[in-house]
């Protein structure tokens, strides 16, 4: 009797275990380490970024629907920081990444395809949104700085999320924005805005239709589009 106790005592040890284990992994994304990079003189740059790394808010955050202005029943939490020269300088720039956990996007986190810019999106935050990006200019670390705005997903602190940025494929960067009748996302590379695809809606008729670079496309030129962006 008292063998067979040692042993169930044991076995739900390794199940807590387990469980404990799972649960720290959905939270693992790219941390500083996670980036091979062959370029000593961007290794070099890496510590004028310790007070910033040390500063990070790293507190969890309610998601607040924006029109309910109530909880949506996500959590925001930080997952980590990554380095990437996205702008090929030879100086690595610093993003701080929070995501999604325990939310009812959970079902877009294996999804391998996107049918929509929203899809895009939710795939988007599945993965990790940057909170916030830094760069070193003049051999100071400062707010990194696209189309004369500063590349940090806000608001999670409570409010509508208006606009998402991402690290997407191939080390470029996406903004995603939306209002009642639009979707954007725009594409930059080398922080250089290259492209934008939009969906766009007509609150008359009720027809929606796909944009790249303001020219219309057809759905399937543009999901085919997003889906190389993205994976």
């Amino acid at each position: 009797m008292y063998f067979a106790k040692v042993i169930k005592y044991f076995i739900l040890f390794l199940s807590v275990v387990s469980l404990t284990s799972c649960e720290n992994s959905s939270l693992s994304v790219p941390n500083s380490t996670s980036i091979p990079n062959s370029n000593s003189a961007s290794d070099e740059y890496r510590s004028l970024y310790d007070q910033t790394i040390e500063e990070i808010n790293k507190d969890s955050y309610d998601e607040i629907g924006w029109m309910s202005e109530e909880p949506t029943g996500a959590v925001i939490a930080y997952a980590g920081y990554m380095f990437s020269d996205i702008n090929a300088d030879g100086i690595d720039e610093l993003f701080v990444i929070r995501k999604y956990v325990d939310n009812h996007f959970k079902s877009f986190s294996n999804a391998n395809v996107v049918a929509s810019l929203r899809d895009f999106k939710f795939n988007g935050i599945t993965k990790g949104f940057i909170s916030e990006s830094y760069g070193i200019v003049n051999g100071k670390v400062e707010p990194l700085i696209i189309d004369g705005e500063w590349i940090s997903t806000q608001a999670f602190q409570g409010g509508h999320f208006g606009i998402y940025y991402f690290l997407l494929k191939d080390g470029k960067i996406g903004k995603f924005s939306e209002s009642y009748w639009e979707e954007i996302l725009e594409v930059f590379d080398g922080l250089k805005n290259k492209e934008t695809i939009s969906f766009n809606g007509d609150n008359i008729s009720g027809e929606w239709w796909w944009e790249i670079n303001g020219e219309k496309v057809s759905n399937k030129k543009a999901i085919d589009k997003l889906n190389k962006l993205m994976f």
